[in-house]
């Protein structure tokens, strides 16, 4: 229920934060399919669900990368597995964007200015979760907190707010 659904990106920054997104999956997981420490997709039913998210995001025009470090095909559901996927800039009203995901796809919507980032949040219902990263302290952290809400929020970390009780 805290892992984030999405990301929202400034647009600058999306190559550098898509370059550390596939780093850290390839430290983590230099190879997927048979990996053991790698997850599979619970049922064939949870799996064709989100590959159709995924193809109806890529339908629609949004951008997906897939970070897959050994290059594996991934093409036999006998594993039930995906590499993780990067969907960059997806429509609003797509599938992937209304629903919760439980899989390895990231939304992520890029901004030119921190309004409509907070317009974007303001526009999906409140978050359980809000991560924000970025100057701790700042003026934007302050600006982002004042116009969104959301059940909790942690600053330049994710769901650190949730061990808190108060």
């Amino acid at each position: 229920c805290i892992a984030p659904d999405y990301a929202v990106v400034p647009a600058q920054r999306l190559d550098a934060f898509v370059a550390k997104l596939a780093e850290t999956v390839a430290r983590f997981y230099p190879t997927l399919a048979a990996n053991p420490d790698y997850t599979a997709i619970i049922n064939e039913r949870h799996l064709a669900r989100l590959q159709g998210y995924r193809e109806a995001a890529a339908a629609s025009g949004a951008e997906i990368i897939e970070l897959n470090p050994a290059s594996e095909d991934f093409s036999h559901a006998a594993h039930r597995k995906m590499p993780p996927c990067l969907v960059i800039n997806p429509a609003d009203g797509e599938p992937i964007m209304r629903n919760e995901i439980f899989g390895p796809l990231l939304p992520i919507r890029t901004y030119r200015d921190i309004n409509e980032a907070v317009d974007f949040i303001n526009g999906q219902g409140h978050p359980l979760a809000l991560y924000y990263f970025g100057r701790s302290g700042g003026a934007e952290l302050e600006h982002v907190l004042a116009r969104t809400r959301s059940g909790g929020v942690s600053v330049n970390d994710i769901a650190a707010h949730s061990g808190c009780e108060d």
